[in-house]
């Protein structure tokens, strides 16, 4: 018998059974059988968000996460629209800054993310105060090493 159905005889969980079994050097059970994903209760349809942004589950992506196998959405959405995968060097943007707005509208792609921060960031000057361009300025002055752990 599976420990599945032992433990509904008993009225215990597989779980439960299992821990009996290994209690009183029973044979071990190895036929626990988890849940699938679409069954567990926790599920969320394959999609997740990490800082903001939505990550879909997409196993079969070249550019897959090494961790359960997400993809972003907004760089999915854009693939679609592409109609091809997207490099990894390629940046996707949210022109209005919402990650979570995930609509064709809402994004375009940059083929780098120096082009994209050039984009991005044109027109803006950062407010340094005194003590954060002091301590620039002394970052910059202060002598490096080489890999060789002689100074520059």
């Amino acid at each position: 018998m599976f420990s599945k159905e032992i433990a509904e005889i008993v009225g215990k969980t597989p779980k439960a059974v299992q821990k009996i079994f290994r209690r009183y050097d029973f044979p071990r059970l190895h036929n626990i059988h988890p849940p699938k994903r679409e069954q567990r209760h926790d599920w969320q349809g394959g999609v997740k968000a990490v800082n903001g942004y939505n990550y879909a589950r997409s196993p079969d992506h070249p550019n897959k996460s090494k961790h359960g196998g997400y993809v972003a959405e907004h760089r999915l959405v854009m693939e679609a629209h592409l109609g091809r995968y997207l490099t990894r060097k390629e940046v996707v943007d949210h022109i209005d800054g919402n990650r979570q707005n995930n609509s064709l509208e809402n994004l375009r792609v940059f083929p780098s993310n120096a082009e994209h921060l050039r984009v991005t960031l044109a027109g803006k000057c950062p407010n340094w105060t005194e003590d954060g361009m002091k301590a620039l300025d002394a970052a910059r002055r202060k002598k490096r090493r080489s890999w060789l752990g002689q100074p520059r």
